[in-house]
């Protein structure tokens, strides 16, 4: 018996249809935990689009509030809506491939429980990739909110296109080494065969696993993108991707599992798409641990000079400041002769850190 088999023959059926959970058109799921203060305002948003060509799995991981009873309540008018609970918290990844093995459908979204999506998303992203039925998904911009649902400043991601397009996997690449990732989880509909046939999602990766099982989808079969909001993201810092950014040592993890990952995927440029992602992750992981642009520049300066990784350089608490440190370093560690190449070299940072909004 596989993992997946053992928590689903766990889980504990509440309200709606038996598993395994088929529609004709999308499948959603929600892996949620205790997250009852913003679970109505995320279940409402779905409800209001959901019809009889989809299908919708709640699975409550051992919550010790009332989300349970929310999620029937709202869910209550919905048939095709099946709602189960597990008695002791497995968490969100391994629940999340739990529910590939219960569905059967032909596209599917996973929810977040803190989130929301925008108005007429499913109906706007469904026709659109329908056009395109070797797309490996489809995803769409995401602006983050406050904690009291207020609205915030876009997500600056990648822009791969300013109109909604199909882009095939040798323009994915391009844009992926170029420009980095614009794959945000809570704005991603995933063709579910694709999603399955890439291995799912890793729980070694922690928070990056859904980014990382995109990327190799959309390095296989293409993408389809949608230039408009299509998600809200709350972000919190006690929020998993938060946390995940924010210890040290689940970065290590994360990066070693990156690379092995990438290393599987069999395709002409991965070598480099790999670098960028693991360039684009580091510097969130600087971005999160401290938002002051003269220590993450002390900290440029410093890991070309020395090739000390950015991860490791976020852990110093030195005594002077990271500007002074930066000129120390160049002046102990660099050459006269490769003063061009470093100059570059941190050009070519600084150009990278201003794209991927490091100093907003």
């Amino acid at each position: 018996m596989t993992d997946e088999d053992r928590i689903i023959a766990a889980w504990q059926p509440v309200q709606g249809p038996s598993l395994p959970l088929q529609a004709s058109h999308l499948a959603v799921v929600i892996s949620n935990y205790n997250d009852a203060s913003y679970l109505e305002e995320c279940l409402k948003a779905i409800r209001a689009q959901l019809d009889d060509r989809m299908a919708f799995l709640f699975i409550d991981d051992g919550s010790q509030d009332n989300s349970v009873e929310i999620a029937c309540r709202v869910l209550e008018d919905f048939p095709q809506a099946c709602i189960v609970r597990n008695l002791e918290n497995q968490g969100v990844i391994r629940n999340y491939n739990a529910a590939l093995q219960s569905i059967q459908a032909p596209y599917v979204y996973f929810a977040s429980s803190n989130d929301r999506i925008a108005d007429n998303f499913f109906q706007e992203a469904l026709a659109f990739i329908a056009k395109f039925p070797s797309a490996g998904l489809i995803s769409g911009l995401c602006q983050k909110i406050t904690e009291n649902g207020e609205p915030d400043e876009l997500m600056r991601t990648a822009l791969p296109n300013t109109k909604a397009c199909y882009l095939s996997a040798e323009e994915v690449k391009k844009i992926q080494v170029s420009k980095g990732s614009w794959i945000v989880g809570s704005s991603t509909i995933y063709r579910t065969e694709a999603l399955r046939n890439n291995g799912c999602f890793n729980p070694d990766l922690y928070s990056a696993t859904d980014g990382l099982a995109a990327t190799r989808i959309v390095l296989s079969h293409g993408a389809c993108f949608l230039p408009v909001i299509c998600s809200y993201w709350r972000m919190s810092d006690a929020g998993f991707a938060s946390t995940t950014l924010m210890n040290t040592e689940r970065v290590e993890i994360i990066l070693e599992a990156g690379n092995r990952y990438f290393s599987e995927v069999k395709s002409d440029g991965t070598g480099k798409v790999r670098k960028t992602w693991s360039r684009e992750f580091l510097f969130w992981h600087v971005r999160a641990c401290h938002r002051d642009r003269k220590k993450y520049l002390g900290h440029a300066v410093i890991n070309r000079l020395s090739g000390i990784p950015m991860w490791r350089l976020s852990l110093l608490r030195l005594p002077l400041p990271f500007g002074l440190w930066s000129l120390l370093a160049a002046a102990v560690l660099a050459p006269f002769k490769f003063r061009h190449y470093l100059q570059k070299k941190i050009r070519w940072m600084l150009m990278a850190g201003k794209d991927l909004n490091i100093y907003s």
